[in-house]
């Protein structure tokens, strides 16, 4: 992570971009770092980048349950109760494949809301396990 002075603002490089490093020689303002918990805060600046997609699922289970099952990878959605035992939770991920996974590591029924796309994620999802079952 670095200061872009282009953008006023704090940003995470990829190192696998980086080629032909070498000392500039130039010096840099000493700046506040943008969080107390840096490993965290790129952390979530990574996540942040790969949801692309994104899907609304009735999940039955208490949202307390459910933040603790997924915990940091609810960031960009999140958890409404839906009365004790139920919560409509969102969620943002790469693919819609990616979070019919989720979803289903809560281990508990649901159903989707929206888009269509990951309720198709989730069909092919169940014929896969099924035909694994056999």
């Amino acid at each position: 992570m670095a200061f872009d002075p282009g953008r006023d603002d704090w940003r995470t490089f990829r190192v696998d971009r980086l080629h032909e490093t070498r000392s500039t020689g130039h010096r840099f303002k000493l700046r506040p770092l943008p969080a107390d918990d840096v490993a965290a805060w790129v952390a979530s600046k990574i996540r942040t980048v790969q949801q692309q997609v994104y899907g609304h699922v009735l999940v039955q289970m208490p949202a307390e349950d459910v933040v603790a099952r997924l915990g940091p990878w609810l960031e960009g959605g999140g958890v409404e109760p839906r009365g004790a035992e139920a919560s409509l939770v969102t969620l943002g991920a790469r693919s819609h494949a990616d979070l019919a996974f989720w979803v289903g590591i809560l281990d508990a029924d649901f159903e989707v809301v929206d888009p269509p796309e990951l309720a198709e994620a989730v069909e092919r999802l169940a014929a896969r396990y099924a035909r694994a079952a056999r």
